[in-house]
């Protein structure tokens, strides 16, 4: 399921329509927020936890990333852990 319209403009609100991400896998912005400003068409959307199949996406479990981090992110999200 994806976020609702309202959830994603309540998400680029709340970031200040820029990319929430901090994580540490980015070269740009290691260990800092990223200072990249997104729109909504460059914006991704991505569940910060999974949730229960049904369960309605909420604005709390929202991150909004642009197009780079979006793409580690999901590259983070098959990593192996060992």
């Amino acid at each position: 399921m994806a976020f609702s319209e309202e959830v994603q403009l309540q998400a680029m609100d709340r970031a200040g329509w820029r990319c929430e991400c901090v994580r540490d896998l980015c070269a740009t912005h290691y260990l800092t927020r990223c200072p990249s400003t997104i729109s909504m068409v460059t914006a991704v959307f991505v569940r910060k936890k999974q949730t229960v199949l049904g369960d309605p996406d909420k604005l709390s479990n929202c991150e909004v990333l642009c197009q780079y981090c979006g793409a580690n992110a999901a590259m983070d999200e098959f990593k192996p852990t060992y």
